[in-house]
């Protein structure tokens, strides 16, 4: 099996949502979950979480399947209705969406 990440270079799909009153903001590939009050608050701390978790896999040299994990139903199907909803005002709970670059120190997008 190829796999898209690597310790050296790769990208991390997210998607930052509400459900009641909480934002969460979710990494795709690598499973990790996080919740805010304000859905930049949720953003900022999954940001903080991927990178995190870039940092470590590379202190231990983790395989590379820690990187390339199996993204959970029910958030690969709202990454789905984003990307055929991203030109029209859907009014659903979806606060945005995107790339984390997992090569890059900083917290940049692609």
């Amino acid at each position: 099996m190829k796999c898209k990440n690597t310790l050296q270079k790769g990208s991390v799909r997210y998607i930052v949502f509400r459900e009641g009153e909480t934002w969460y903001g979710v990494g795709l590939e690598f499973n990790i979950v996080e919740s805010g009050d304000t859905p930049r608050e949720a953003l900022i701390l999954l940001f903080e979480a991927l990178q995190g978790y870039v940092e470590s896999a590379k202190k231990i040299k983790a395989r590379p399947h820690t990187l390339n994990q199996k993204s959970d139903l029910e958030y690969e199907k709202m990454w789905q209705l984003s990307r055929e909803n991203a030109r029209k005002s859907s009014g659903n709970n979806i606060y945005t969406t995107g790339s984390f670059n997992i090569a890059n120190k900083d917290l940049a997008l692609v």
